[in-house]
């Protein structure tokens, strides 16, 4: 405390010697005053130069991380024209990804540092890297998804390729084909014979109608030749059965 006092002491004597003042009123100044004289070695800095020094830091710190997407992007182009040199070009654009991501929360830590006007704008360009390095990072995982498929493919081939197949074996898949060759012809056999016999059926069935049509149309023309018409032919029926009855019952009566 003593030494704050004297500190305080030696600041009103040097205020006092650059701005004539009395001496009295420099011994009443109070010990925690917030008043900053020009002699102190340390000057406070203000609320607007601290956020011009945020906004600065940010600034660079958004041009140099946009820049690395760029640089990440150009990388992607030589992977696709050199696909030999895969891992050491993968390796690198895994690094500028991290980078990017830790650049990025640097970012959202500054975002809340700047004054409240300025603070979307900078919340929308953070949030623009963080897209951007997401897509890179999906575009990288499907390369190295397309890259791993087509290396399996190249060793499938290469494996088909370089297998010898014993005499065993080609005899065994022949003459699994050879069976399944002939009991399809079977069943092509039998599904003939099926469409054939239906169609005989058919046919039989025609000439039957024919059949009785004729002997349906035989039948008028007799009838017709008789002199019997399609009216009378059921009365006369029911009148030889009602004879036949009265025969039946005069046999009956005593």
């Amino acid at each position: 405390m003593n030494t704050l006092t004297e500190y305080t002491r030696e600041v009103a004597a040097s205020a006092v010697a650059l701005h004539p003042v009395s001496v009295s009123s420099a011994c009443s100044l109070p010990l925690f005053s917030f008043h900053q004289p020009d002699s102190l070695p340390f000057p406070i800095p203000s609320q607007e130069a601290g956020n011009a020094s945020v906004s600065s830091v940010m600034e660079e710190l958004y041009h140099k991380t946009n820049q690395m997407v760029q640089e990440t992007s150009d990388l992607f182009h030589k992977l696709e024209k050199d696909p030999i040199n895969y891992e050491e070009t993968e390796k690198n654009i895994q690094s500028k990804i991290n980078a990017i991501t830790a650049n990025c929360e640097r970012l959202e830590v500054y975002v809340f540092k700047t004054p409240i006007n300025q603070r979307p704008i900078a919340k929308m360009r953070c949030d623009q890297l963080k897209y951007d390095n997401k897509h890179i990072q999906a575009a990288l995982t499907n390369y190295q998804r397309r890259r791993l498929q087509r290396e399996r493919e190249r060793e499938e081939r290469e494996n088909l390729l370089s297998r010898r197949f014993g005499n065993d074996h080609t005899a065994i898949t022949v003459d699994y084909t050879a069976q399944e060759k002939l009991s399809l012809e079977n069943s092509h056999r039998n599904v003939d014979e099926m469409l054939h016999t239906g169609s005989h059926i058919l046919d039989t069935l025609k000439y039957n109608r024919e059949t009785l049509k004729g002997a349906h149309r035989r039948l008028i023309d007799l009838a017709n030749t008789l002199g019997l018409s399609m009216l009378q032919y059921p009365l006369l029926k029911k009148g030889s059965h009602r004879t036949s009855i009265f025969c039946l019952v005069e046999c009956l009566l005593p």
